[in-house]
């Protein structure tokens, strides 16, 4: 079977093309507790911050919400589904909240959310790979 190549090297040499040199290497127990807290949704919220971010554009709600509703294709994401699950977000460490203004704020990923979707990643392409589980996250 063929290995899926999960190696970056962007323009600058580096092996990230954001530069994210402060992730926080999870422990397996806490990538395990993040995991069993995170819902698809909310992996897709971090994602389209990370996306808003290599792009340079800011990570606001509205921002976020139409990135999402290019990854969900035609289907709306309402307000009352997303900022909950940003909330949420915030308080498990895994984004900032930054106010912009009295009615929009700025969302970022933290070292742990970082390290959270790098963990993320490498565990399904690992699984893809053929690797188990337990070797992957460290539990063996």
């Amino acid at each position: 079977s063929e290995e899926i190549e999960t190696e970056y090297v962007g323009d600058d040499g580096t092996d990230n093309p954001t530069e994210i040199s402060d992730i926080t290497m999870l422990h397996p127990d806490d990538f395990a507790s993040l995991l069993d807290d995170n819902t698809n949704f909310q992996i897709q919220i971090l994602l389209a911050i990370q996306n808003l971010t290599i792009r340079g554009e800011s990570t606001y709600g509205l921002a976020i919400k139409e990135q999402l509703e290019e990854v969900y294709r035609a289907n709306e994401v309402h307000p009352g589904r997303l900022y909950p699950n940003l909330d949420q977000l915030e308080e498990r460490g895994l984004i900032d909240k930054e106010q912009i203004d009295d009615r929009s704020n700025a969302y970022n990923l933290t070292p742990t959310g970082k390290g959270f979707l790098k963990k993320y990643a490498n565990t399904t392409l690992g699984l893809i790979n053929g690797e188990e589980f337990e070797d992957i996250v460290g539990l063996a």
